[in-house]
């Protein structure tokens, strides 16, 4: 009876607690079955047990693949680990000393491998020793510490410092090998610095706000300041370096990189030298040339003009041959000087286009008064071809566009011995406020072969050797030509036959003025144009402000030959004082005079209100780039630049000078 009352007493609680224990189980199970690690209990690698995420982790679809396999090791870790997994698996059952986590490489089912970190736990299962392991993918891990040391070998390897800085503490948190060894520390050294020290004294003050000041304001290139570095030893260097903030655990990191300056200033130094000096021989260059070029026309004008003079009085035979020999040789001299000067000035790239107002019949008018003369004495007609309708208002540089023109015509006489020379002009096309011309000059000369083509254009090229005998020059025609049209946005080509002739074709590009008519009909200048402008001119009291000898005879005689009525002074001084004692028509002013200078005289000239529209015409030997500019802006109203010829200098006076009657 007792014994009945005992059992029916325990036997609720041997319920209760097998209750619990089914419970406990359960919630290992669940705990296993959530935990993010891969979890399998084996034993001589015959698997007893394993969750999901182990399962998954080895790419089977659920644990029970694994449990049917009669060993892991050839399944679940790669060929060549599985000796080593087997050794540790008996040294660790055995109680040897060897660690309880290691890395392996195991294998999926598919036979793809990764990384693993695998702890080992020797367990009672069942009442028999087994072993528990949990596995962790690492793979992912072992790249990124991989990639870390990766970027800490190229931040070790860059030439540049880079340094953190914690910015409310001012301190070093971590620099690339060249940012402590630059400075010549220790890396240990270094973590207990801040800017401030590797800075000198006076670099110092407040570097802390400098350092808020810069990086406030907003730049997502970051910030770049210049300064000064000290290294342990005291030596000091100048550096650029680039700062850049970035949010590290709530608290501002300031990312420096430094450059060293020392060698890049040196050499900036030696650039600037180097360009200084350049900038230098340039100035010099120019000057020279400038120079060189005032003190040849000088002299050059006086023989063009007196030689000029004297075919215009009675000569004998010989006297006549003898002086226009000294007159065309002269001609040919300032040819050549005006090339070599300008193709100077191309090459040392000073050479400047205009954009001036201008009429094209101005630009064929003073190419028919040029070549009128030449064509005559060589028996060779000149003829103009012009379309009724062509723009002829046009805006560009026309001085230069008279230069390729009288360059090929000049040519085309040269090589013309009979027959004629025809300029021609047509539109190709018209947008806007832009015209382009094709403008051609065909000649009925000695023509050129097709190797001899091939040769033009280039600097001090002629068609062969014995061109240059016969027919002189410097070969540079064509080339400062070429550069010209090139300038002026177009090309330029010829077309040739062995005794047939030549026919040189250009195109430009030029704009058109607004509110004037797009074209006129073209009317040649009668051969008698420079006696109209002498007519013209008749009686105009000149005053002539020259200080060369030979130019002021030069000046005298060919103004009063031909009806005008000069006064002479000698510089800028005397002209100023000669304005207040006479009445005059016009002024031709040289530029070079001592005293008072052409350039200041005229500005001192149109001070006064009574002389504001007094055509002063500068008449000088400053004929380089820039010198017609240079004349306008102090006041002139135009530049004839010597030698002159009579063509040049009447009809550019006739075109300001008004004689009062």
């Amino acid at each position: 009876m007792a014994q009945d009352s005992f059992q029916e007493s325990i036997a609720p609680q041997h319920k209760q607690a097998e209750h619990l224990g089914h419970e406990n189980e359960a919630k290992f199970r669940h705990l296993i079955e959530d935990s993010p690690q891969g979890i399998l209990v084996h034993r001589d690698f015959k698997p007893l047990f394993l969750n999901g995420v182990c399962a998954e982790l080895y790419g089977y679809r659920n644990p029970e693949e694994i449990l049917e396999l009669d060993s892991i090791l050839e399944a679940l870790w790669a060929p060549e680990e599985q000796a080593r997994i087997l050794n540790y698996k008996e040294s660790r059952l055995a109680g040897s000393d060897v660690p309880s986590v290691y890395e392996t490489r195991g294998m999926r089912k598919d036979g793809s491998t990764f990384i693993v970190e695998s702890k080992v736990t020797v367990i009672d299962w069942e009442g028999e020793k087994a072993i528990q392991m949990t596995f962790i993918d690492i793979t992912r891990r072992n790249q990124a510490e991989q990639g870390l040391v990766r970027f800490r070998t190229a931040l070790d390897s860059s030439s540049d410092s880079i340094y953190l800085i914690d910015l409310e503490r001012m301190k070093f948190i971590d620099a690339n090998r060249t940012g402590w060894e630059y400075l010549g520390y220790e890396r240990e050294e270094l973590y207990s610095l801040g800017p401030h020290d590797i800075k000198p004294e006076y670099t110092k003050d407040d570097l802390k706000k400098k350092f808020y000041d810069i990086l406030a304001k907003p730049n997502p290139d970051g910030a770049e300041i210049r300064t000064i570095h000290q290294r342990k030893d005291g030596t000091c260097f100048p550096v650029k370096v680039q700062l850049h903030t970035i949010d590290s655990e709530g608290s501002k990191v300031v990312v420096a990189v430094a450059h060293d300056q020392t060698k890049y200033n040196r050499v900036e130094r030696e650039l600037l030298h180097a360009k200084e000096s350049a900038e230098a021989a340039n100035r010099a260059k120019s000057e020279f040339l400038a120079n060189m070029s005032h003190e040849i026309r000088t002299p050059m004008n006086a023989i063009v003009g007196m030689s000029d003079l004297a075919l215009q009085t009675k000569l004998n035979d010989n006297q006549r041959c003898y002086i226009d020999s000294v007159h065309r040789s002269a001609e040919s001299l300032v040819g050549i000087i005006n090339d070599i000067l300008d193709f100077s000035k191309i090459e040392a790239r000073q050479l400047d286009m205009e954009t001036v107002d201008f009429h094209l019949e101005d630009v064929f008018d003073d190419l028919y008064s040029l070549l009128r003369l030449k064509t005559e004495k060589a028996g060779v007609e000149l003829f103009f071809k012009w379309p009724r309708e062509l723009p002829t208002a046009l805006t560009g540089d026309p001085l230069r566009l008279g230069q390729i023109l009288i360059n090929l015509g000049n040519n085309a006489v040269k090589f013309t011995e009979a027959g004629e020379i025809i300029i021609s002009v047509r539109l190709l096309e018209q947008k806007e406020n832009q015209v382009k011309l094709h403008f051609s000059v065909k000649d009925g000369g000695i023509g050129m072969t097709q190797e001899q083509q091939g040769k033009l254009f280039q600097a001090f090229s002629q068609a062969d050797s014995s061109t240059t005998r016969k027919y002189g020059g410097t070969g540079l025609g064509l080339t400062i030509s070429k550069c010209l049209v090139e300038m002026m946005g177009g090309e330029i080509w010829a077309e040739s036959s062995v005794g047939v002739g030549s026919t040189f074709h250009f195109t430009v590009n030029l704009g058109v003025q607004k509110n004037i008519a797009s074209s006129v009909p073209y009317k040649k200048r009668k051969a008698d144009g420079i006696d109209q402008a002498i007519v013209q001119l008749q009686g105009a009291r000149i005053l002539l402000a020259e200080d060369n000898e030979a130019n002021q005879l030069l000046a005298l005689h060919v103004l009063s030959n031909n009806g005008l009525v000069p006064t002479l002074v000698e510089n800028g001084q005397q002209a100023l004082e000669m304005l207040e004692a006479q009445d005059f028509d016009g002024v031709l002013m040289d530029c070079q005079m001592p005293i008072m200078d052409g350039y200041v005289a005229t500005q001192e000239i149109r001070k006064q209100a009574k002389y504001r529209d007094l055509p002063i015409l500068a008449m000088t030997a400053n004929a380089m780039a820039g010198d017609r500019k240079k004349v306008l802006d102090a006041g002139m109203n135009d530049h004839i630049a010597k030698p002159f010829t009579r063509v040049e200098l009447f009809t550019t006076m006739a075109k300001w000078i008004k004689p009062k009657t």
